[in-house]
């Protein structure tokens, strides 16, 4: 099977951080591409990448008809999904507990508890219980902040540089302290290598209830 190599048509892969606006190949948002495109079809589709899978699939000039271009357009449609990008939900969960014994007894198992997630203690200030942190591009199971996909304007978001801030109060209550913890998160949406947009995220727990457990194990 012969395979002209006068033009080339790349069909993009939407895996991983591929940057390449994929979207054009949506069925039903860029017909016209397809239209424009249909001389250059005469050529092979090298590199056509259906699910991350298929690379170095030829096709000869002869048979490579309009037909044929738009079932490779329905397969990648279909193995990509050209899903719309999903925005974060807020979700409940505890984030305050309190533990039986004095201030000074429960404070080293307080700071220890950061270490264990290896997150770096901005300030820490014992006489008022108060311990603050921040951490780049932290544990992604701490938070929601919605998927990448492509948008009705046809652009490719993805979802990058994700940041925590946490902050941790103790209160004495004789014998018994409070212990509160709070993380909040953002991220920045890229379209391509430009950063369009930054988002609120939503924890989901998962640091919260963590640093509390390690807390109740190390008492």
């Amino acid at each position: 099977m012969s395979c002209v190599r006068t033009y080339l048509v790349p069909l993009p892969c939407a895996r991983g951080g591929d940057e390449r606006p994929l979207s054009r190949f949506c069925l039903g948002r860029h017909i016209r591409f397809v239209l424009s495109n249909v001389r250059r079809l005469k050529v092979c589709a090298q590199n056509a990448c259906v699910s991350g899978s298929i690379q170095g699939q030829y096709l000869s000039n002869e048979k490579l008809t309009m037909a044929r271009y738009f079932a490779i357009v329905i397969a990648i449609s279909i193995a990509t999904g050209c899903a719309a990008p999903a925005a974060p939900k807020p979700v409940e969960f505890e984030k305050s507990r309190s533990f039986d014994g004095s201030f000074d007894s429960i404070w080293p198992s307080v700071v220890a508890a950061f270490a264990s997630f290896n997150v770096p203690i901005k300030n820490i200030e014992k006489d008022s219980g108060l311990i603050v942190a921040e951490q780049a591009i932290p544990n992604e199971g701490f938070a929601d902040c919605g998927k990448g996909g492509v948008t009705k304007t046809g652009f490719q978001e993805r979802i990058a540089d994700r940041f925590g801030v946490y902050n941790l109060q103790v209160r004495d209550n004789g014998r018994q302290q409070s212990v509160t913890v709070n993380a909040s998160f953002t991220a920045n949406v890229y379209r391509g290598r430009n950063k369009h947009r930054t988002v609120t995220c939503f924890s989901n727990g998962s640091f919260e209830q963590g640093i509390l457990d390690f807390i109740a194990s190390d008492l």
